[in-house]
């Protein structure tokens, strides 16, 4: 815009300059009767000279425009590519968080199925094993993510990977802590009122489980909030 207005101002003062020349020459006392007759006059050369200039600035003015026109097409150009560019890398990365979000599910699933497929508790007969102790009391629940829990047992069995030990005499058993005087791995036979027996190992403590404290055993599950409550009355068997 600065350009048009330079060269309207460079037009506008040339013309100014060609009229004062015009006036100057055509002024004076005219002698009476004068016919003057002028070819190629100074006065056609002027015209000549004014209006060549004139068609000159205006095809520099028009040029210049539309150089201007054109720079702004390209400004709008380049940002609408800039814009396509910022929402294509938005689209891939958008995707690729889908893809990796998707991903992770699937490993998690697996993981789970995994879990479930080691924890598929096996029920051996053991109407006719040797009992060789018994006790009664309550029995309660925990798991590895449990307050003060470090997510393994006190026999280092990981808690967090399965909630079942797979004994090589009873085959997937569930887990469960016990007073410390009863040895780890020992295996019990646990009856609880109104239930099917089931077959645990002691492979953990615990500071409120053991003979005279809060509860006689607690068994272990998948996490703290799927632990059951407490249960009284509770039969346990040692198998082994």
């Amino acid at each position: 815009m600065k350009k048009i207005v330079s060269n309207a101002v460079i037009v506008g003062s040339q013309l100014l300059v060609g009229g004062l020349f015009l006036v100057m020459l055509f002024t004076g006392k005219p002698e009476s009767n004068m016919v003057v007759v002028v070819e190629n006059s100074n006065m056609n050369k002027m015209a000549d000279v004014v209006s060549s200039l004139f068609v000159a600035n205006t095809q520099a003015v028009d040029e210049t425009v539309v150089e201007e026109l054109k720079s702004e097409e390209e400004i709008k150009k380049e940002e609408e590519l800039k814009r396509q560019e910022e929402l294509r890398k938005q689209e891939e990365e958008a995707r690729a968080k889908e893809e990796a979000e998707k991903a992770k599910a699937e490993e998690e699933a697996k993981k789970e199925q995994s879990n479930n497929n080691n924890n598929v508790v096996s029920n051996p007969d053991t109407s006719n094993s040797a009992v060789l102790a018994t006790y009664y009391g309550s029995l309660t629940g925990y798991g590895p993510d449990c307050y003060g829990c470090s997510g393994y047992t006190s026999s280092g069995h990981n808690a967090n990977a399965s909630y079942t030990y797979n004994d090589s005499q009873y085959g997937t058993i569930r887990i469960v802590a016990a007073d410390p005087s009863i040895p780890l791995y020992s295996v019990f036979r646990i009856t609880m009122p109104g239930s099917d027996p089931f077959l645990a190992i002691v492979l953990d403590r615990g500071g409120n489980v053991g003979f005279d404290r809060g509860t006689l055993f607690d068994l272990l599950f998948p996490t703290e909030a799927q632990a059951m409550a407490k249960t009284d009355n509770v039969m346990f068997e040692q198998l082994r």
